[in-house]
């Protein structure tokens, strides 16, 4: 069966009807990426999500110029992170990469997904980033040989933050945290790399090495660096490994606007 995928990307404003960190309908976009595979006869490859940003109205071209694109290689993935306020503030590309505006700084700690990860997935090693949001500077190049990016990938199954042990293997659940919650957009934004793997348990009881970065993310930040309101509907993926997921609503969580009041991600 085809996997339903809530991709923690874009948030409704701007109107992109197959992409979200926000929209409960962006598995739509995993569809058309194996629809295209299948019509091949074959696994999901790079040119089949490069062409399906492509050939997918309003995403490679929306008018705030997003620029995005697939960068190869590994990422972290943030989606099912919670957060810690810095008390700094973080710039964020708004409208482009020609302007910046001052959000609040949180730190996320978050798993990379690696080759391994992209293999047992049966997707690509590659995330989805737009080059000018986040702190991008409109490539795909690192910062520094101990850096990396935090995109979105295609990834159902991968390490999540839980409660114990500290990351849980598993298959990422999505709940709708109150009007209002403090949220923190990681999306296309810059990571330091952990230098030491975390040792984790998975449910089988079979150890394994997480690798994680720390990365600094942007609280009350959308899309396109508009601000979120205290009259917003947010989702997050993360809490979905506690034995109260609702307590992850109250960590800064990554999340988005849903652009309702409700909603359960699903993931068959």
């Amino acid at each position: 069966m085809i996997k339903k995928i809530f991709l923690c990307v874009f948030s409704a404003s701007l109107a992109f009807s197959a992409f979200a960190q926000s929209g409960p309908n962006a598995q739509n976009v995993k569809d058309r990426v194996e629809e295209r595979a299948s019509s091949r006869g074959d696994n999901i490859s790079k040119q089949d999500v490069r062409e399906t940003v492509r050939d997918t109205p309003g995403l490679a071209s929306a008018p705030a110029g997003p620029k995005l694109t697939a960068c190869p290689g590994e990422f972290a993935f943030c989606g099912s992170s919670t957060c810690k306020p810095t008390g700094k503030k973080i710039a964020v590309n708004v409208g482009g990469a020609n302007r910046t505006k001052d959000y609040p700084e949180a730190v996320c700690e978050c798993p990379i997904i690696t080759k391994e990860i992209a293999e047992k997935n049966g997707v690509p090693l590659e995330g989805l980033a737009g080059l000018n949001e986040g702190n991008m500077k409109g490539s795909c190049a690192r910062s520094g040989p101990d850096r990396i990016w935090s995109l979105m990938g295609l990834e159902t199954i991968f390490p999540m933050e839980s409660a114990t042990p500290k990351w849980q293997p598993g298959t990422v659940g999505y709940q709708s945290c109150p009007q209002g919650t403090k949220t923190t957009n990681c999306w296309s934004f810059d990571c330091k790399v952990n230098p030491k793997p975390v040792k984790t348990t998975t449910a089988e009881g079979q150890e394994m090495m997480v690798r994680t970065a720390t990365c600094s993310c942007a609280i009350f930040d959308a899309y396109l660096g508009h601000h979120t309101g205290l009259n917003s509907y947010m989702a997050t993926g993360a809490g979905s490994h506690y034995n109260n997921p609702a307590m992850a609503c109250n960590q800064y969580p990554v999340g988005a606007e849903t652009g309702q009041t409700t909603w359960t991600g699903e993931v068959q």
